[in-house]
């Protein structure tokens, strides 16, 4: 969210944040509820007082806040997954979901609420098409600039970096209980670096790891690293940390789920996994081979300079934000618009 509003600052569209998480009331029971009544309220109020052209809410969860915007609004829904299908993945896995175990049926009516669907990945734009036919659905991925670290790194180490989000724990615990074991018996030596609160509800230890908890700057994390990780387990949406370990020139091993996950030319720019021994095999042929790593890391810098870059990640939303000022606006230039988008829970607009 973060890098989408900078974006749109930087392409001279005035928008306010709105924050959810401080409206009165009785909170929401999960983090991906659909919006309260005080938060209805809310933000009805703030589109009253702010006339934005468009209305862009975070997660498809808080659809019911554009119930509140005018019939000449723009509303839109920044939607980060596909949320049955993520409920689907869980529930084949058997692993612990946290927040509601939505439908497709429940989800397709609030995407109806959405004039414009905005999809983080190739395949959910595909989905989402299909689900809300009458709807406009554009493409816009996480977006990072390349930052290629220089110093070498320390012999053995590898790196997972994840919040406290279901997918990450998941994940993570897979990795440590299935493939970790296996890469030590080859190599004692190697170590893992865990950075980020996944592990704030992770009460075991295990062997030559270390969880850092939250790191405010991560950037020596990746310059140690000499290999990083993505065991994607469980989830949809796009792996964002996995983009920001290629964007720093890393070579990462991942699975299939992440791997379907990048656009299809940038597949041959991380190392594929299929299971738990062949995810082991391939870190362990990373860590021993400097030459597939750097090849690796040099796809890994093509494809974020290609696909991931705030111009060409942004630019068909920054477009259609504009087109639907001049087209609703009047004499009024677009920069000096306000429009209002929200997450769970933050709103906001332009």
């Amino acid at each position: 969210m973060r890098d989408l509003m900078r974006a749109l600052d930087a392409a001279g569209i005035d928008v306010e944040l709105a924050l959810l998480d401080a409206v009165s009331g009785p909170p929401p029971p999960a983090w991906d509820s659909p919006a309260t009544a005080s938060e209805r309220d809310f933000a009805r109020q703030r589109i009253l007082e702010t006339r934005p052209h468009v209305v862009l809410v975070n997660y498809t969860c808080l659809a019911d806040l554009l119930d509140a915007a005018p019939a000449e609004t723009l509303t839109a829904i920044l939607t980060h997954d596909v949320c049955w299908r993520r409920a689907a993945v869980f529930a084949e896995a058997g692993a612990r979901q946290d927040g509601l175990r939505w439908d497709r049926d429940t989800e397709t009516v609030l995407l109806a609420k959405a004039r414009l669907l905005v999809a983080i990945q190739t395949e959910e734009a595909r989905i989402l098409a299909e689900m809300s036919p009458g709807a406009e659905v554009l493409l816009a991925p996480f977006s990072m600039r390349p930052c290629p670290i220089a110093t070498p790194p320390r012999p053995g180490r590898c790196l997972f970096v994840g919040s406290d989000a279901d997918h990450n724990r998941a994940s993570l615990l897979w990795f440590l209980d299935a493939v970790w074991p296996l890469v030590l018996a080859a190599r004692p030596e190697a170590t893992l670096s865990v950075c980020g609160t996944v592990n704030h509800r992770i009460k075991k230890t295990f062997p030559n790891v270390t969880m850092h908890g939250r790191v405010e700057d991560l950037e020596p994390q990746y310059a140690e690293a000499t290999v990083c990780i993505a065991p994607r387990l469980v989830g949809s949406g796009l792996e964002i940390k996995l983009v920001e370990a290629m964007g720093h020139g890393k070579c990462c091993v991942v699975n299939e789920r992440g791997l379907s996950a990048l656009p299809p030319e940038c597949r041959d720019a991380v190392l594929p996994a299929a299971d738990a021994n062949g995810f082991a095999a391939t870190l362990l042929r990373a860590l021993g081979d400097e030459d597939l790593r750097w090849v690796i890391g040099r796809r890994a810098l093509d494809c974020v300079q290609c696909f991931f870059n705030p111009e060409r990640t942004y630019a068909p939303l920054i477009d259609r934000i504009r087109r639907q000022a001049v087209g609703s606006a009047s004499l009024c230039d677009v920069s000096a618009q306000s429009g209002l988008t929200s997450s769970p829970r933050s709103a906001s607009a332009s």
